[in-house]
């Protein structure tokens, strides 16, 4: 008999399974449009956290924003160049136009 999942392992559990959720409706988004530059920046930055497992929120507190902030810019889609280069860093990704990294996939 395989032993019940504890709070922690259940809440761990369904951050993972969310997580593949934004992953899986972002290639949805690409394979039914015409290509990676129809999603926006709001739903890269989403699926590109979502893969590296961080919430938006503490993807703000890794830039130094506040959560507030940083959901307000991304609704508004104002982040300069600069905020998404150190968005990507905050991923251990690049930023071009996409996020890519170091295994190859590209969001």
């Amino acid at each position: 008999m395989i032993p019940l999942l504890n709070r922690d392992c259940k809440h761990i559990v369904q951050q993972k399974l969310n997580n593949v959720k934004y992953i899986i409706n972002g290639f949805r988004n690409i394979l039914g449009e015409k290509g990676s530059n129809s999603m926006t920046m709001e739903q890269k930055i989403n699926m590109a956290a979502s893969y590296k497992g961080m919430s938006q929120a503490a993807l703000a507190r890794a830039i130094g924003m506040t959560p507030s902030n940083f959901n307000q810019k991304i609704k508004r889609d104002t982040f300069s160049m600069e905020e998404l280069n150190t968005i990507a860093n905050a991923l251990g990704a690049v930023y071009i136009s996409a996020f890519e990294f170091p295994d190859g996939t590209k969001i």
